[in-house]
């Protein structure tokens, strides 16, 4: 499915939202800037745009001296050189050393096979080979890591078959290739031109042991993954776009299995997930456009075909009985400093089986489940970030704020603290009458209608009696009987606001405010709270103004340094101000939604003091703070 991307908010966006926080005030509209690396309306599939590969690469291709040239030419391969052999349409390199290689085979392939304790660089300089039974490009061994260098300005091409097969041993034996550019080694790819992988069979480009990416202009289909290395990945520069039926980029080795990037222009459009790490990912660096199984978008055809849950979306890649097609997943911890990510994505944007710390980048999300997901630790401490659409926004066993800024929209939650087993999921189950359209608001984001699980034995997937719906898995604690006190949302910096339908800040446990500025648009429902929380709500520096339904409302909790609460009937658009005694005002903000309740606390307000509410300048009440 096609998606046209919006614009990515520039960082003076961002800095106005942040001025409009500290002045209690919702975010004006601001036209994005032209000139902002993902400033684009073209779809992924358009062609990708070339860019120049990092310094390193450069500085390896002027270096290079040719120690044999090779003109590729079927059965009329000419070699000038030591160290290669051509038989039967295979280019077999068995000696260490830098191989010029041009021309086109019909049906052939290039075969690294050497035993010396010096690197093979492949210089590609206008290759075109096409393999009817194994890989186009073929590692079988090498010591040293294989090279491959894309010269400035070619063009190269490598294809396979897709009428090959597999079977169950071929697909357990490491000599069986299953990739276009197959490497049991090591694996560099870089240069100043560009290369187009084909993989019709089965995956893109695929090394067995550390794969790295330090420039040229990558351009990738693939019938599974497009890029995976076993035991690592590592990109510093270039331009990759992949479209893809499996994961875009991804390691599969359970003891090592990291993946890095610190540079380079990245877009992926993959059914499963864009980039995913059976270990750590960590990125410092690069622009991202990533777009998973069909995207945010996508859930509303599913809802109209009848077809699929979320939780176990009925496309892309499946983990036993569920799909995985997030933006980023780490196995094990996610840590990101720096970078542009646009990330449209089925399922979470930014995921990590253990935890997630953000201290930069830009950020601009879609997703139809959680935008950054955690089981242990979401932390913060820096980035700019406009969530557009999400089921929950931040949502981990702690979630940290210490920097940054943050708009949040969220279907269910916008925070939400809870232990793994207690976090939501949203499951979409099928069954939806023909012609019924999934309901959405006013922008196009759906807004479903939160029911009880499925009943009488009826099962995910299943259409519920009334032809479909939405359900949850997991759910918050009640009570402060209930509260787990390894659950907490500690908010020490930054700016947060959050326009969420659920609970806008959510804790199973506590929920600690010491500095930065929270302003909450909660429910207009109510079976859910701007704030909900099992054990203490407390705000000891910064502010943190709530407002929403007022059947299940919760203000700040003892341990405040001042609070108050007030029930009033506010409209969207509305100006609600807060004045002291004297007339000054201390505290103003414009509402995006209707609301019934205001709880508001911070050093702004004096315990015992008495302050007037004003709607659109008219005193509409009175409240005292405690």
């Amino acid at each position: 499915m096609k998606r046209q991307w919006r614009r990515f908010f520039a960082p003076a966006a961002v800095l106005l939202l942040v001025a409009a926080l500290l002045c209690g005030c919702g975010a004006p509209e601001t036209p994005a800037d032209p000139d902002d690396v993902l400033a684009t309306t073209a779809p992924l599939s358009d062609e990708v745009a070339q860019t120049d590969p990092d310094s390193a690469g450069d500085a390896e291709e002027e270096d290079l001296q040719i120690d044999t040239f090779v003109i590729l030419n079927d059965d009329a391969t000419a070699i000038n050189g030591e160290g290669a052999s051509f038989q039967s349409g295979r280019l077999t390199i068995f000696k260490a050393g830098v191989y010029s290689v041009k021309g086109t085979l019909t049906d052939g392939q290039i075969c690294v096979d050497t035993d010396d304790n010096a690197k093979v660089k492949l210089y590609l300089d206008g290759v075109k080979i096409y393999c009817a039974d194994s890989a186009p490009l073929y590692v079988a061994q090498a010591k040293k890591e294989t090279q491959i260098i894309l010269a400035k300005g070619s063009e190269n091409r490598l294809s396979d078959n897709a009428g090959r097969t597999m079977t169950e041993a071929q697909a357990n034996d490491n000599d069986f290739a299953t990739a276009v550019i197959y490497s049991k080694d090591d694996l560099q790819i870089g240069g100043e031109g560009a290369l187009t992988v084909e993989a019709n069979f089965n995956k893109g480009v695929f090394s067995r042991d550390d794969l790295r990416l330090k420039g040229g202009a990558l351009t990738i289909t693939a019938k599974d993954d497009g890029i995976r290395g076993k035991d690592s990945v590592e990109i510093s520069g270039g331009t990759v776009k992949i479209k893809c039926g499996g994961d875009g980029i991804r390691t599969s080795n359970e003891n090592k299995g990291d993946l890095s990037v610190s540079g380079g222009d990245i877009t992926v459009e993959s059914t499963g997930d864009c980039l995913q790490a059976v270990g750590n990912i960590a990125v410092s660096g690069g622009s991202f456009r990533l777009q998973s199984g069909g995207g945010y978008r996508e859930s509303l055809q599913t809802q109209k075909r009848g077809g699929g849950f979320f939780g176990g979306v009925q496309t892309g890649k499946t983990e036993g009985d569920t799909v995985s097609a997030k933006g980023i997943k780490a196995e094990k911890n996610l840590a990101v400093s720096g970078g542009t990510f646009l990330l449209d994505c089925l399922d979470d944007a930014l995921h990590a089986d253990g935890s997630i710390a953000v201290s930069g980048g830009m950020f601009r999300i879609s997703t139809n489940d959680d935008a950054v997901h955690a089981d242990e630790t979401v932390a913060v401490s820096g980035g700019e970030w406009i969530i557009e659409a999400s089921y929950e926004g931040l949502e981990g066993r702690q979630v940290a704020v210490s920097g940054g800024a943050l708009d949040v929209t969220a279907q269910d939650d916008g925070v939400n603290a809870a232990a793994p087993g207690d976090q939501n999921d949203m499951a979409l189950f099928a069954g939806a009458p023909d012609g019924m359209e999934p309901p959405t608001d006013d922008s196009g984001r759906p807004q479903p209608p939160v029911g009880e699980p499925p009943q009488n034995g009826q099962q995910p997937g299943e259409a519920p009696p009334d032809g479909f719906g939405f359900w949850r898995q997991g759910g918050g604690k009640g009570g402060p009987d209930q509260a787990d006190e390894s659950c907490a949302v500690l908010i020490s910096g930054g700016v947060l606001k959050v326009n969420a339908a659920g609970d806008g800040i959510d804790s199973n446990g506590s929920i600690a405010v010491s500095g930065g500025t929270v302003l909450v648009f909660g429910p207009t429902n109510d079976g859910n709270g701007a704030l909900d929380y099992a054990g203490s709500c407390t705000v000891t520096g910064g502010s943190l103004c709530a407002l929403g339904a007022a059947g299940m409302a919760q203000g700040a909790s003892d341990g405040t340094s001042g609070r108050l609460e007030a029930r009033l009937t506010l409209a969207a658009g509305d100006t609600l101000t807060v004045q002291d005694e004297s007339g000054g005002e201390v505290y103003a903000v414009r509402l995006e939604k209707p609301a019934a309740h205001l709880a508001l606390a911070g050093n702004m307000l004096q315990r015992g003091r008495t302050y007037t509410l004003l709607v659109n300048g008219s005193e509409a009440a009175a409240a005292k703070a405690e």
